[in-house]
């Protein structure tokens, strides 16, 4: 009786120890993700939980105040610039990483993509790029950085 109390106590510090690792998901449109793929520098695909065991499936996210360089138009330079960012942010968000997506609005733009900030281990990916490319002198019409 006691090693079954015993083991009980421990299967149940260590499921309260994971619980406290978890990020908290209190804020609304706030959901745990997970990443499909990067498509550029300022949008990528997610899988996201919805809750109750209800996922939707490679849905597009353009990251907000993030406006990268295309790599598909423009100028060689800005092609250049805009795989450069692309290549950081699939650095940071490996395939089936997991994140937390905070949306904006619960409606999408012209191309079908919900506007949101990523969390990656407590940190912010938008801030993250923009910093790379602010340190690395990258910017879309002015636009690169939040004045």
């Amino acid at each position: 009786m006691t090693r079954k109390l015993l083991l009980l106590l421990v299967a149940l510090t260590t499921l309260l120890q994971a619980a406290e690792k978890e990020p908290e998901i209190q804020d609304l449109y706030t959901y745990r993700a997970v990443v499909t793929r990067v498509i550029d520098g300022d949008t990528i695909k997610l899988s996201i939980s919805l809750g109750f065991n209800v996922w939707v499936h490679d849905q597009s996210i353009r990251l907000s105040g993030v406006f990268a360089p295309e790599t598909r138009s423009g100028s060689v330079e800005e092609r250049a610039s805009g795989a450069k960012v692309r290549d950081f942010v699939s650095s940071l968000l490996k395939m089936d990483k997991a994140v937390i997506v905070k949306t904006e609005k619960d409606s999408t733009d012209k191309y079908g993509r919900y506007l949101g900030t990523i969390w990656i281990d407590g940190e912010s990916l938008n801030e993250k790029i923009l910093k790379f490319m602010t340190d690395n002198g990258i910017s879309k019409g002015g636009k690169g950085v939040k004045p």
